[in-house]
Protein backbone atom coordinates (compact mmCIF):
# COMPACT_ATOMS: atom_id res chain seq x y z
CA UNK A 1 0.00 0.00 0.00
CA UNK A 2 1.54 3.34 -0.80
CA UNK A 3 0.16 6.12 1.31
CA UNK A 4 0.03 9.52 -0.44
CA UNK A 5 3.22 12.10 0.97
CA UNK A 6 4.77 15.25 0.12
CA UNK A 7 8.03 17.00 1.18
CA UNK A 8 8.71 20.43 2.05
CA UNK A 9 12.23 22.29 2.12
CA UNK A 10 16.12 20.84 1.33
CA UNK A 11 17.85 21.28 4.30
CA UNK A 12 17.81 20.79 8.01
CA UNK A 13 16.75 16.87 9.94
CA UNK A 14 13.75 16.10 8.70
CA UNK A 15 10.81 16.57 10.47
CA UNK A 16 7.55 13.71 10.13
CA UNK A 17 4.15 15.06 10.90
CA UNK A 18 1.55 12.84 12.08
CA UNK A 19 -2.31 14.34 11.75
CA UNK A 20 -5.53 13.79 14.43
CA UNK A 21 -7.53 11.09 14.35
CA UNK A 22 -9.82 12.10 11.33
CA UNK A 23 -7.54 14.87 9.68
CA UNK A 24 -5.34 14.80 6.87
CA UNK A 25 -1.47 16.56 5.79
CA UNK A 26 -3.74 19.47 5.11
CA UNK A 27 -4.33 20.10 8.79
CA UNK A 28 -0.42 21.35 9.24
CA UNK A 29 -0.12 23.67 6.48
CA UNK A 30 -0.37 26.39 8.79
CA UNK A 31 2.76 25.90 10.03
CA UNK A 32 4.70 23.26 7.85
CA UNK A 33 5.99 25.77 5.21
CA UNK A 34 7.44 27.78 7.92
CA UNK A 35 9.30 24.63 9.63
CA UNK A 36 10.75 23.77 5.83
CA UNK A 37 12.93 27.42 6.08
CA UNK A 38 14.96 25.07 8.78
CA UNK A 39 14.20 21.87 8.11
CA UNK A 40 13.26 19.42 5.47
CA UNK A 41 9.35 18.33 6.13
CA UNK A 42 7.59 15.23 5.31
CA UNK A 43 3.71 15.13 4.98
CA UNK A 44 1.47 12.23 4.91
CA UNK A 45 -2.07 11.00 4.83
CA UNK A 46 -2.95 8.17 6.50
CA UNK A 47 -4.68 4.98 4.95
CA UNK A 48 -8.69 5.80 4.19
CA UNK A 49 -8.30 9.76 4.53
CA UNK A 50 -6.97 12.44 2.29
CA UNK A 51 -5.20 11.29 -0.94
CA UNK A 52 -4.26 7.77 0.31
CA UNK A 53 -6.67 4.57 -0.15
CA UNK A 54 -7.84 2.32 1.88
CA UNK A 55 -7.04 -0.34 4.57
CA UNK A 56 -7.80 -3.84 4.87
CA UNK A 57 -6.39 -3.75 8.50
CA UNK A 58 -7.93 -2.69 11.89
CA UNK A 59 -7.24 1.34 12.44
CA UNK A 60 -5.90 1.27 15.75
CA UNK A 61 -2.61 3.60 16.92
CA UNK A 62 -0.43 0.51 16.87
CA UNK A 63 -1.59 -0.51 13.47
CA UNK A 64 -0.99 3.11 12.74
CA UNK A 65 2.72 3.50 14.17
CA UNK A 66 3.58 0.05 12.00
CA UNK A 67 2.36 1.61 8.85
CA UNK A 68 4.49 4.73 9.41
CA UNK A 69 7.43 4.68 7.42
CA UNK A 70 9.91 7.79 7.50
CA UNK A 71 12.67 7.99 4.90
CA UNK A 72 15.17 8.15 7.36
CA UNK A 73 15.60 8.54 11.02
CA UNK A 74 13.74 11.57 11.83
CA UNK A 75 11.68 13.88 14.36
CA UNK A 76 8.41 13.09 14.80
CA UNK A 77 5.50 15.88 15.31
CA UNK A 78 1.63 14.27 16.56
CA UNK A 79 -0.85 16.00 17.20
CA UNK A 80 -3.61 14.53 19.35
CA UNK A 81 -4.67 10.88 18.24
CA UNK A 82 -1.43 11.52 16.17
CA UNK A 83 0.68 11.79 19.12
CA UNK A 84 0.02 8.30 20.33
CA UNK A 85 0.89 6.80 16.94
CA UNK A 86 4.18 8.63 17.26
CA UNK A 87 4.72 8.01 20.95
CA UNK A 88 4.20 3.91 19.97
CA UNK A 89 6.41 4.23 16.97
CA UNK A 90 9.06 5.56 18.94
CA UNK A 91 8.70 2.70 21.27
CA UNK A 92 8.82 0.28 18.38
CA UNK A 93 11.97 2.20 16.82
CA UNK A 94 13.74 4.48 19.18
CA UNK A 95 16.86 3.82 16.13
CA UNK A 96 14.79 5.75 13.76
CA UNK A 97 13.54 8.63 16.32
CA UNK A 98 15.62 11.72 16.74
CA UNK A 99 13.43 13.54 19.00
CA UNK A 100 9.22 13.78 19.51
CA UNK A 101 6.98 16.99 19.39
CA UNK A 102 3.41 15.77 20.64
CA UNK A 103 1.04 18.57 20.00
CA UNK A 104 -1.81 18.32 22.68
CA UNK A 105 -1.90 14.30 22.81
CA UNK A 106 -4.84 12.56 23.33
CA UNK A 107 -6.15 11.95 26.72
CA UNK A 108 -5.92 8.28 27.50
CA UNK A 109 -8.14 8.22 30.40
CA UNK A 110 -11.51 9.95 28.69
CA UNK A 111 -11.67 6.62 26.94
CA UNK A 112 -9.78 3.79 29.28
CA UNK A 113 -10.94 2.02 31.20
CA UNK A 114 -14.29 2.74 29.41
CA UNK A 115 -17.37 4.59 31.59
CA UNK A 116 -20.85 4.80 30.59
CA UNK A 117 -20.12 8.51 29.36
CA UNK A 118 -17.13 7.63 26.91
CA UNK A 119 -19.27 4.32 25.40
CA UNK A 120 -22.14 6.84 24.94
CA UNK A 121 -19.73 9.42 23.21
CA UNK A 122 -18.10 6.51 20.63
CA UNK A 123 -21.61 5.33 19.82
CA UNK A 124 -22.15 8.50 18.75
CA UNK A 125 -19.58 9.44 16.83
CA UNK A 126 -19.90 5.94 15.12
CA UNK A 127 -23.57 6.90 14.41
CA UNK A 128 -22.55 9.95 13.03
CA UNK A 129 -20.04 8.52 11.32
CA UNK A 130 -22.06 6.35 9.68
CA UNK A 131 -25.07 8.53 8.60
CA UNK A 132 -22.29 10.83 6.96
CA UNK A 133 -20.86 8.06 5.15
CA UNK A 134 -24.25 7.07 3.74
CA UNK A 135 -24.87 10.70 2.92
CA UNK A 136 -21.55 11.41 0.81
CA UNK A 137 -22.80 8.61 -1.30
CA UNK A 138 -25.59 10.64 -2.09
CA UNK A 139 -23.93 13.76 -2.67
CA UNK A 140 -25.35 15.28 0.36
CA UNK A 141 -22.18 15.68 2.45
CA UNK A 142 -21.10 17.98 -0.36
CA UNK A 143 -24.55 20.20 -0.88
CA UNK A 144 -24.79 20.16 3.13
CA UNK A 145 -20.78 21.69 3.26
CA UNK A 146 -21.57 24.46 0.77
CA UNK A 147 -24.63 25.45 2.47
CA UNK A 148 -22.76 25.63 5.93
CA UNK A 149 -20.40 28.15 4.27
CA UNK A 150 -23.39 30.27 3.54
CA UNK A 151 -25.57 30.08 7.00
CA UNK A 152 -23.13 29.88 9.52
CA UNK A 153 -25.06 32.08 11.94
CA UNK A 154 -27.74 28.78 12.00
CA UNK A 155 -25.44 26.14 12.75
CA UNK A 156 -24.90 24.43 16.20
CA UNK A 157 -22.01 25.90 18.17
CA UNK A 158 -19.95 22.61 17.53
CA UNK A 159 -20.25 22.83 13.82
CA UNK A 160 -19.17 26.62 14.17
CA UNK A 161 -16.21 25.62 16.22
CA UNK A 162 -15.23 23.12 13.89
CA UNK A 163 -15.41 25.42 10.96
CA UNK A 164 -13.68 28.03 12.84
CA UNK A 165 -10.69 25.46 13.37
CA UNK A 166 -10.81 24.95 9.68
CA UNK A 167 -11.05 28.63 8.59
CA UNK A 168 -7.62 29.21 10.73
CA UNK A 169 -5.72 26.97 8.20
CA UNK A 170 -4.43 28.87 4.82
CA UNK A 171 -7.61 29.62 2.55
CA UNK A 172 -5.93 27.54 -0.67
CA UNK A 173 -6.62 24.23 1.50
CA UNK A 174 -10.35 24.71 2.14
CA UNK A 175 -11.56 23.15 -1.32
CA UNK A 176 -9.14 19.97 -0.53
CA UNK A 177 -10.48 19.74 2.92
CA UNK A 178 -14.13 20.23 1.29
CA UNK A 179 -13.18 17.34 -1.07
CA UNK A 180 -12.21 14.96 1.23
CA UNK A 181 -14.92 15.23 2.68
CA UNK A 182 -17.52 14.76 0.79
CA UNK A 183 -15.73 11.24 0.08
CA UNK A 184 -17.67 8.30 1.88
CA UNK A 185 -14.06 6.77 2.99
CA UNK A 186 -13.38 9.48 5.07
CA UNK A 187 -16.69 8.69 7.05
CA UNK A 188 -16.40 5.10 6.79
CA UNK A 189 -12.28 5.11 8.25
CA UNK A 190 -13.43 7.98 10.47
CA UNK A 191 -15.74 4.91 12.02
CA UNK A 192 -13.20 2.32 12.12
CA UNK A 193 -10.86 4.35 14.18
CA UNK A 194 -14.05 5.12 16.86
CA UNK A 195 -14.74 1.20 16.54
CA UNK A 196 -10.92 0.85 18.04
CA UNK A 197 -10.40 3.95 20.07
CA UNK A 198 -10.59 2.18 23.56
CA UNK A 199 -8.47 -0.25 22.25
CA UNK A 200 -5.59 1.77 20.97
CA UNK A 201 -6.12 3.87 24.56
CA UNK A 202 -5.45 1.06 26.81
CA UNK A 203 -2.44 0.04 24.48
CA UNK A 204 -1.37 3.53 24.94
CA UNK A 205 -2.26 3.26 28.84
CA UNK A 206 1.26 0.77 28.60
CA UNK A 207 3.63 3.55 28.84
CA UNK A 208 7.54 2.58 27.94
CA UNK A 209 10.57 4.38 28.29
CA UNK A 210 11.52 6.29 25.41
CA UNK A 211 15.27 6.60 27.26
CA UNK A 212 16.86 9.64 25.92
CA UNK A 213 15.08 10.60 23.33
CA UNK A 214 14.54 14.47 22.85
CA UNK A 215 10.79 14.95 24.28
CA UNK A 216 8.73 18.03 24.33
CA UNK A 217 4.56 17.70 25.10
CA UNK A 218 2.75 20.73 24.65
CA UNK A 219 -0.39 21.45 26.45
CA UNK A 220 -3.44 23.10 25.60
CA UNK A 221 -4.50 25.72 27.47
CA UNK A 222 -7.90 24.80 27.80
CA UNK A 223 -6.95 21.94 30.12
CA UNK A 224 -7.60 21.44 33.53
CA UNK A 225 -4.64 20.99 35.94
CA UNK A 226 -6.08 17.20 36.15
CA UNK A 227 -6.12 16.65 32.65
CA UNK A 228 -2.48 17.75 32.29
CA UNK A 229 -1.65 15.39 34.74
CA UNK A 230 -1.64 12.76 32.25
CA UNK A 231 0.43 15.34 29.93
CA UNK A 232 3.08 15.24 32.58
CA UNK A 233 3.20 11.37 32.36
CA UNK A 234 3.94 11.37 28.99
CA UNK A 235 6.93 13.93 29.19
CA UNK A 236 8.44 12.33 32.16
CA UNK A 237 8.92 9.20 29.64
CA UNK A 238 12.02 10.43 28.49
CA UNK A 239 15.03 11.61 30.23
CA UNK A 240 15.00 14.96 28.52
CA UNK A 241 10.96 15.46 28.22
CA UNK A 242 9.40 18.91 28.71
CA UNK A 243 6.04 19.72 29.14
CA UNK A 244 4.72 23.11 28.04
CA UNK A 245 1.17 24.11 28.38
CA UNK A 246 -0.30 26.76 26.06
CA UNK A 247 -1.41 30.22 27.16
CA UNK A 248 -4.22 30.62 24.36
CA UNK A 249 -6.77 28.46 22.11
CA UNK A 250 -8.37 25.13 22.62
CA UNK A 251 -7.15 21.65 20.83
CA UNK A 252 -5.83 22.43 17.60
CA UNK A 253 -2.83 24.26 19.18
CA UNK A 254 -0.54 24.71 15.78
CA UNK A 255 -3.69 26.59 14.70
CA UNK A 256 -4.30 28.59 18.00
CA UNK A 257 -1.18 29.51 18.70
CA UNK A 258 1.65 28.53 15.88
CA UNK A 259 4.49 30.10 16.93
CA UNK A 260 4.70 27.83 20.48
CA UNK A 261 4.64 25.06 17.84
CA UNK A 262 6.96 26.31 15.05
CA UNK A 263 9.60 27.30 18.32
CA UNK A 264 9.48 23.85 19.89
CA UNK A 265 10.02 22.05 16.87
CA UNK A 266 13.29 24.26 16.13
CA UNK A 267 14.17 23.52 19.64
CA UNK A 268 14.24 20.01 18.81
CA UNK A 269 15.70 20.61 15.77
CA UNK A 270 18.68 22.39 18.04
CA UNK A 271 18.85 19.62 20.14
CA UNK A 272 19.07 16.66 17.51
CA UNK A 273 21.97 18.50 15.36
CA UNK A 274 23.97 20.48 17.65
CA UNK A 275 23.66 23.47 16.12
CA UNK A 276 23.29 26.59 19.07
Amino acid sequence: MTLYSKQLGDQGPLVVFESGIAATHLNWMGIAPRIAEFSRVFLYDRAGFGYSPAASEPRTARQCARELDPPEPAILVGHSFGSLIVRLFAEMHPERVKGLVLVDPILLHEWFPATETSRARQAHGIRVATWMARAARLGLVKLGISVMSRRKQKLSPATKQLLGEIEKLPPETWPFIRQHWSRPLSFVTMRRYLESLEQSCEDGTRFQSLGAIPLKVISGAHLTAEQRKEHEQWAALSSHGEHIVATEGRHWVHLDQPDLVVETIRQVCKDVTGIS
